[in-house]
């Protein structure tokens, strides 16, 4: 340990007991890639794309778990996200949406109903002679 005084370091009293932390710059590398990769591809998970980055890296010693790098990523995208709504009557912001998704918002009395569905699935729908709904009251 060193302890400094204004601009005077000296050696302090305790010895340095455990080893250095090898292997810094690879980790801080793959952290690094995952957040690039994450914010290229919003709607992936990031345990999908840390998974092939992580085993591509040498294993170094204090290697952080698997699933850190993703914890890093969600954590930093959760910033970008909007709150959750608190009363039925928030608006829907479309850029969260994917592309292709078309919405329904359906109103019935005090409830209300967001329907996401692609082209292709009301075109199936369309076609179907028996439609079975699952419903949570």
């Amino acid at each position: 340990m060193v302890r400094q005084e204004f601009d005077k370091f000296m050696k302090g009293g305790q010895v340095h007991h455990h080893a250095a932390d090898t292997g810094t710059a690879a980790k801080a590398k793959l952290v690094r890639d995952v957040k690039e990769k994450a914010v290229l591809n919003p709607f992936q998970s990031t345990y999908t794309i840390a998974e092939p980055l992580v085993t591509e890296v040498e294993r170094v010693p204090n290697q952080r778990p698997i699933d850190y790098p993703g914890r890093i990523r969600n954590r930093r995208r959760q910033q970008g996200r909007p709150n959750h709504p608190k009363t039925l009557d928030f608006q829907l912001d479309m850029e969260h949406v994917p592309t292709e998704f078309e919405l329904a918002d359906i109103e019935i009395g005090n409830r209300r109903h967001l329907l996401f569905f692609t082209k292709r699935q009301m075109d199936l729908l369309k076609k179907s002679l028996l439609v079975f709904c699952g419903c949570h009251l």
